[in-house]
């Protein structure tokens, strides 16, 4: 089965002199595979997704492959676009709907001048998609489908007058509503109170679960991935330094700093008047970091950083 996605020595440097932020990033993903992307701030994980759907600034130098399948109306169609000497106008046929991304900033993301049912809209009409019932029954199924109520109200409201959950739940709506093959999630979560919170990663859950649809979702957070993806890469400095299965992941950690997250992650273990645990108490960060130079596509093995005790990978 071709991959959705492939990604391919993906090195991308800023600045003058160059300075590399990711370093030989390699991985794939699958019709209906759910991976993770988690690491701290600075690890490289939005430019990853940014990369992917090539959206990065002028200013960066990429190279390696990035390769999205083409679909048809039946789904993939085995041709592959290379993202990395793709045209805009090819990218943008493919952003938006079969491929698509959901934002980390809700307050800004949307436009504050226009209503958001015209928002959501606009991707119907960009994609050339014809609507029975036209496009405001479209924008209306979709804003019942992340949960927001009175939609009719929430159709002809201006981004500011929603609160921060219901514009991520409209962020959400626009991502998906030409049911793309694949979802890049960049911290949607990350400025919402908890219960906020709980109803994205409900409405994320329902909709790739109906749809089989693919997701890479990226967070800091690793108890947010354990209730979303059946995969996850740890990035660290530009950097996967470990991949698998997130149950095995989280239950035996092999990298230090795998092994910080997850300790900093348990805080029901901490004790009255104990000291809460950090990363920095399993992981040496004067200890140059080696990445994986190929994570699986199949995920059966644990893929570890090659040329360490148990690696291979």
């Amino acid at each position: 089965m071709t991959p959705l996605l492939q990604v391919s020595d993906l090195r991308v440097s800023f600045g003058r002199p160059r300075r590399e932020v990711l370093h030989g990033i390699s991985f794939s993903i699958a019709p209906g595979q759910r991976v993770g992307l988690i690491g701290e701030s600075g690890s490289g994980k939005s430019v990853t997704a940014l990369a992917v759907l090539g959206l990065l600034s002028e200013t960066a130098a990429v190279t390696g492959s990035i390769r999205l399948a083409v679909p048809d109306g039946d789904g993939p169609t085995g041709r592959q676009l290379e993202v990395t000497t793709a045209t805009e106008k090819q990218l943008a046929a493919l952003r938006g709907d079969a491929y698509s991304m959901i934002f980390q900033e809700p307050m800004t993301a949307l436009d504050p001048t226009m209503k958001v049912g015209r928002q959501v809209g606009e991707l119907l009409g960009l994609h050339g998609h014809r609507i029975p019932g036209g496009s405001r029954s479209r924008v209306l199924e979709m804003l019942r489908e992340v949960d927001l109520p009175e939609v009719g109200r929430i159709a002809d409201s201006y981004p500011h007058q929603l609160s921060g959950g219901q514009r991520q739940r409209v962020l959400i709506a626009m991502a998906l509503v030409n049911d793309p093959v694949l979802t890049i999630c960049d911290e949607p979560t990350t400025a919402l109170d908890v219960t906020a919170q709980a109803k994205v990663l409900q409405v994320l859950d329902r909709h790739f679960t109906q749809r089989s649809a693919a997701t890479l979702f990226i967070t800091h957070d690793l108890a947010v991935l354990a209730g979303v993806v059946d995969v996850a890469m740890v990035m660290l400095e530009g950097h996967v330094v470990e991949a698998g299965p997130i149950r095995e992941v989280l239950a035996d950690p092999w990298h230090p700093y795998t092994k910080g997250l997850v300790a900093t992650s348990r805080l029901e273990l901490a004790r009255p008047g104990e000291r809460l645990p950090t990363v920095a108490d399993h992981f040496d960060r004067s200890i140059p970091v080696q990445g994986l130079r190929e994570v699986p596509v199949s995920w059966e093995h644990r893929a570890r950083v090659p040329g360490r005790p148990g690696g291979g990978a």
